[in-house]
């Protein structure tokens, strides 16, 4: 009789062995499909700006300043950037920045108020930076890319102006007189 109980018990757990496998099974493949159907989100920005556009001799002028073109070209990367390799994007702005300054500017952008907006607009880079190396929220970094968008937009502007202005920006500057100690 012991026998048979033990033979009874041992195919009843056989038999469950078994169909714990198969739903084991059952489980892993079904894991493995759900994963191949998930696509992996792009944490990619959700708004866009509105490009001023640079007009006239301006646009002329400035086409031929390649070391502004590589500026901008790479502040458009960031702004369209998927947010995984914004850390990348951002390493090569100090040699950009350096290559601006080093570069001969046009002579109506040759003035400290559009020099001052590469100050703002590089300042505005070294914030995203540091809130890259942080790992701030995306709405953080979503905020300073609209503050850099609105500064490229600022700058853009402000060439339009230099450029469409007839005042001679060097009558603008006034220096002290010296005065005669005798």
């Amino acid at each position: 009789m012991k026998k048979r109980i033990f033979l009874f018990v041992f195919l009843v757990s056989m038999l469950l062995s078994c169909n714990e496998k198969n739903v084991a099974k059952k489980t892993d493949e079904q894991i493995a499909q759900d994963t191949l159907v998930l696509p992996s989100e792009k944490k990619k920005r959700v708004t866009s700006y509105n490009k001023i556009a640079i007009s006239g001799i301006a646009k002329k002028e400035i086409s031929q300043w390649a070391a502004f073109n590589n500026l901008e070209r790479e502040i458009n990367n960031i702004l369209e950037a998927d947010y995984r390799i914004l850390k990348t994007e951002l390493e090569v702005f100090d040699e950009i920045f350096k290559n601006v300054y080093e570069s001969d500017f046009p002579e109506k952008l040759d003035v400290p108020r559009f020099k001052s907006k590469l100050v703002v607009l590089k300042t505005f880079i070294g914030k995203l930076s540091n809130e890259v190396d942080n790992n701030e929220s995306v709405e953080v970094l979503e905020q300073t890319i609209d503050q850099i968008a609105a500064e490229l937009n600022a700058m853009r502007n402000q060439i339009n102006e230099l450029y469409e202005s007839s005042i001679d920006t060097d009558m603008l500057i006034i220096e002290p007189k010296e005065e005669a100690n005798e």
